[in-house]
């Protein structure tokens, strides 16, 4: 039986944790037609993952602010990906929009040049207190409804914590709740205001997982991103350094797929 499938963007897609999780959490339906990142190292682990049969295979742009969303058009459904920490971390300057690092208006603006039906980005978890309700309040200036969570990666197996904040925007009046989630009171303050059910750190054969949706279960014994030798980038002739980036900045695809579910189902159901 063949089975509908989404197109979407990856921009700034590091190793591809993050469509890892979309793909999970999609159950399957969802697929990359292009990638977007400019990082040599991460670029080349996308094109490794790809060669293994991990990743959907499609081209991959260097730069996104060189990129053309208008020509994609009618041609997607989404936008997905973890745009750079740095303006927003908890560690460094915390410059916020005056960081030259800063991609949201370039973002932005893909965004309303392909005008697709939704869109997924994470971030760390600091950005919640830090930009977040600018990116927010632009999506929804845009006509999306606008999800958040924080989700860590304890949550689905690990061994490690990795909180991270994950976004989602959908096209009001698009079968999807019209409201705003992420966004209270008049100053524009952000908060997370879903609960979810505590699922901390057990792993793929605690019964505490039965009943949760299906595809959401933890599909690895130990997380991607458990140590520096089972990161991403481990096949790749790189050094050590280059694989603490790759792992330093990715997103574990269980806790991306906890996250994309949850942001659904806030907004459709």
């Amino acid at each position: 039986m063949s089975v509908d499938l989404h197109p979407y963007l990856s921009i700034c897609s590091g190793a591809g944790g993050l469509d890892t999780g979309v793909d999970r959490g999609s159950g399957g339906t969802t697929v990359p037609v292009c990638y977007v990142e400019r990082e040599v190292t991460a670029a080349a682990t996308l094109v490794s993952n790809i060669t293994q049969g991990t990743l959907a295979d499609a081209p991959i742009w260097s730069d996104l602010k060189t990129f053309d969303f208008a020509a994609w058009r009618g041609q997607v459904e989404g936008i997905v990906g973890g745009y750079p920490c740095q303006p927003f971390s908890a560690v460094g300057p915390k410059l916020g929009a005056a960081d030259p690092r800063h991609l949201w208006p370039y973002i932005e603006a893909g965004i309303k040049a392909a005008q697709p039906l939704w869109v997924f980005f994470e971030n760390v978890a600091h950005h919640l207190s830090l930009g977040f309700s600018e990116v927010a309040l632009s999506l929804q200036g845009m006509g999306y409804s606008v999800a958040a969570t924080l989700a860590t990666a304890e949550e689905t197996g690990a061994q490690h914590r990795r909180q991270r904040l994950f976004i989602l925007g959908y096209a009001s009046g698009n079968g999807c709740k019209e409201e705003t989630i992420g966004i209270v009171g008049s100053s524009g303050r952000s908060a997370i205001e879903m609960e979810r059910p505590s699922r901390f750190a057990y792993g793929p054969t605690d019964p505490r997982w039965v009943g949760v949706a299906g595809g959401l279960q933890p599909s690895l014994l130990k997380s991607e991103f458990l140590r520096v030798d089972d990161g991403m980038g481990h096949w790749l002739d790189i050094g050590r350094n280059d694989r603490i980036r790759i792992i330093g900045n990715g997103v574990v695809p269980d806790t991306a797929a906890l996250a994309w579910h949850e942001c659904w189902e806030a907004l459709t159901q």
